[in-house]
């Protein structure tokens, strides 16, 4: 289904999720959840208004500089917005840490190497509509690395908090971390990331010194006015502020969220290193161009990556509560948060519908997504043995393009792809595999063996089979084939969930495509396919 014709429309709770199985267990605590949620939305909604009026009669005219980033051709530029009213709130925000103080030693006392599992808290919501998906999140699977890693020392990490002063450093705000962030995003350092677990580790790679204060780093994106709830997963939430798309993890606490527990700091730092190791892929200059062997503009552009803390403000609490006016959200109401509480806010750009959602208005449109799709992986496997694992149809996005082409490179050779007025973006690198050159980084899907229960005959369950199969467990070790296994799923969800105008000759074709990719060992072996429409350039 679609909402309204948002592009992030497919949730990235896959069928065979274990959080169903958990949902009974969670309703027994729903009495407290209600009464400790209905607790935290006042005292949200006072601290939002109390802020806002302070900062409208403090500075009533300040002005409002606009600073716009770097970004890639044909994309939307990220407009950062910073005032002359920013050193007040930085002195409110001191005021705030240090009332913050007590209550984060009150948590360290209570906190030890060891996460404590707390019950689970589920605010139930009576408003009976259908969930509508979301494409933008992670698919509620734990993320692990290929290096023995223990568990977050939630004391050392709360301690580091504690004697921050969070959001009252100039080199806290987005106007001046990001600009530093985009322009070295391909320069970025993956060697220095031994200790994935220390949260001052993952400060310095996002360019902090602490984190900054959830609502004041959504106020910095742009459209506030007009930001909106698009979707939802197991482990976080994803909302629309203007022209990009930002999702919000929580992570570190000890207390599960969705009935789960939360990501862990390491484990965020993993998703980080993924989604920036791809994001060098793209063409950033025509300079740049010219020395990449491997170029591909296909995979979400991610454009900032920051940590986070505090409650959610007014905005984001009243963008969560018309959703689930709608659609009755199966997350926990975002009051269940403390103050102290951790976040990872990614802010991508907006990919398009996702193909579940999207119209294909012809065969030859059809067969441009396939090629792109194909390209792609082909390109990041070359280039960082890049496995996608997880390539569902709710995880490709596409948007329309006037551009008759798409440009990419594999290996030093240049290729164009026919668009057919249609550009593809892949997302949601959660269950991914890929080297950075110096790490492998990568999910362990064992850990959920429900994944691999699906129905019988299910094509996305057996394509997770296939490849607990190929891989025997091993999730650490190259296996490009899961690659062109998944690009068969997509052929087959082509033919038996999505209709277009299609002939009976391109219906076989489609079919015996399906076969091939069976056989092929990585995508790169599969884009060599008759099928497959590309011109090279020598």
């Amino acid at each position: 289904m679609t909402l309204n014709g948002d592009p992030l429309s497919q949730i990235l709770r896959t069928p065979f999720s274990p959080k169903a199985l958990r949902n009974i267990a969670c309703k027994e605590n729903l009495h407290t959840s209600e009464q400790r949620s209905e607790k935290y939305v006042d005292e949200t909604r006072a601290v939002g208004a109390v802020h806002e009026i302070s900062k409208s009669e403090t500075h009533p005219d300040s002005k409002v500089d606009h600073e716009i980033l770097a970004t890639t051709a044909g994309s939307t530029p990220i407009i950062i917005i910073s005032s002359d009213d920013e050193d007040e709130d930085q002195l409110q925000g001191n005021e705030r840490s240090r009332s913050k103080e007590s209550e984060m030693h009150a948590v360290i006392r209570e906190t030890s190497s060891t996460p404590v599992i707390r019950q689970c808290n589920t605010q139930l919501y009576k408003n009976s509509t259908k969930h509508v998906h979301n494409t933008g999140l992670s698919t509620g699977k734990r993320t692990t690395r290929n290096i023995a890693e223990s568990e977050l020392s939630r004391t050392q990490n709360i301690e580091l908090l504690s004697e921050s002063k969070t959001s009252a450093c100039s080199d806290l705000s987005l106007n001046n971390i990001d600009s530093s962030l985009v322009k070295g995003m391909k320069n970025l350092d993956l060697q220095d990331s031994k200790d994935f677990s220390s949260l001052e580790t993952l400060l310095t790679k996002c360019g902090q010194s602490a984190p900054m204060q959830l609502d004041e780093a959504i106020v910095q994106l742009g459209d506030v006015i007009n930001v909106q709830k698009l979707g939802e997963g197991t482990y976080g939430e994803a909302f629309r502020a203007g022209n990009l798309v930002f999702k919000i993890v929580p992570m570190g606490g000890d207390f599960l969220v969705n009935c789960e527990v939360q990501k862990t700091v390491g484990e965020m730092h993993t998703e980080m290193l993924l989604m920036l190791t791809l994001n060098r892929l793209r063409r950033q200059s025509s300079c740049d161009f010219k020395g990449q062997r491997n170029v591909c503009n296909n995979f979400i552009e991610t454009k900032m990556v920051k940590v986070c803390q505090g409650l959610y403000g007014r905005t984001l609490i009243n963008a969560w509560e018309e959703w689930n006016v709608k659609h009755e959200s199966e997350n926990d109401h975002p009051s269940v948060f403390p103050k102290n509480q951790l976040y990872m806010l990614f802010v991508l750009a907006d990919g398009g519908k996702d193909l579940e959602s999207f119209h294909i208005a012809s065969f030859a449109v059809a067969r441009s997504i396939l090629t792109q799709v194909t390209a792609a992986l082909a390109i990041a496997e070359e280039d960082c043995e890049f496995e996608h694992r997880d390539l569902h149809w709710g995880n490709i996005l596409v948007a329309r393009t006037n551009s008759p082409v798409s440009g990419c490179r594999l290996d030093g050779m240049d290729m164009q792809v026919d668009t057919c007025g249609v550009f593809v973006h892949i997302i949601d690198f959660t269950l991914s595999r890929l080297s950075t050159g110096n790490e492998i980084l990568f999910s362990n899907l064992s850990d959920d063996p429900l994944l691999f229960d699906g129905p019988k005959g299910d094509t996305q369950a057996e394509t997770y089979r296939k490849m607990l199969s190929l891989t025997d467990g091993s999730w650490d070790k190259r296996f490009s084939q899961t690659n062109a296994y998944w690009i068969a799923y997509l052929v087959d969800t082509l033919l038996t969930k999505k209709k277009f105008p299609c002939s009976d000759q391109e219906s076989r074709a489609l079919r015996a495509l399906k076969k091939r990719l069976l056989c092929y060992e990585s995508a790169k072996a599969c884009l060599w396919d008759d099928f497959f429409e590309i011109k090279w350039n020598q």
